[in-house]
């Protein structure tokens, strides 16, 4: 399939709508963000162990360009010498071992909310292909797939509002690409009601509680 200008053009309403929303969701959830924060910071008072930053960064790769993707902080900082050899994957958060806050954190995916204010600097989008570290995105490029690439990266996107059934599909990665033909033959409205589509879809999933258990975050 051909892409063109016209169709990077298209998400210019689309990611007008991110930057709106993010807004509006960090303002709204603040209390939320600042309650996040103190019990982290709670944790490690009292458990020596789970000392250590409240927000982590990574750098991650979307359109060829690196930002700093930021997470709240769910892991034990003592266990970075053990997963050195897993640096530039994902697997250097996903392996670790689970703080107490942490747990739910990652269980309700609240870990991510930092990410709005990723959306909100045109960093990420609300929907798209998940943020990889540039090994794991040199890969994918490499085995001809093109979402990552052409896609601003997502906080949500069809892995995760088709958890348990993407794999019906073939892959991660094979989800992730179809995303590019649905909006390549989509007009700029209906790509945001593609976007609030899936939202809602990763939205229900969220209630599930079962972001331990996903492989792709």
């Amino acid at each position: 399939m051909l892409i063109n200008v016209p169709f990077s053009r298209k998400f210019v309403f689309k990611y007008a709508f991110d930057k709106i929303i993010a807004l509006f969701g960090l303002i709204l959830i603040s209390p939320i963000l600042v309650l996040i924060i103190f019990s982290i910071w709670i944790e490690g008072l009292i458990l020596p162990r789970g000392n250590g930053p409240s927000i982590i960064q990574e750098i991650r790769i979307s359109q060829n360009r690196a930002f700093p993707l930021w997470k709240f902080r769910t892991f034990y900082c003592e266990d970075d010498i053990l997963h050195q050899d897993k640096r530039g994957t994902s697997d250097f958060i996903n392996d670790r071992a689970v703080t107490k806050v942490g747990y739910i954190l990652r269980k309700y995916y609240l870990d991510e909310f930092p990410q709005l204010l990723n959306i909100l600097l045109g960093h990420m989008s609300f929907v798209g292909p998940r943020p990889t570290p540039q090994l794991m995105y040199i890969r994918t490029c490499r085995a001809g797939y093109k979402n990552k690439r052409l896609l601003r990266a997502g906080l949500c996107g069809p892995v995760q509002s088709l958890k348990g059934k993407w794999r019906q599909i073939g892959s991660y990665l094979d989800a992730d690409e179809a995303l590019v033909d649905e909006y390549a033959s989509r007009s700029t409205v209906a790509i945001l009601a593609l976007d609030l589509s899936i939202m809602w879809l990763t939205f229900l999933k969220i209630l599930e509680g079962d972001g331990l258990e996903n492989p792709n975050r």
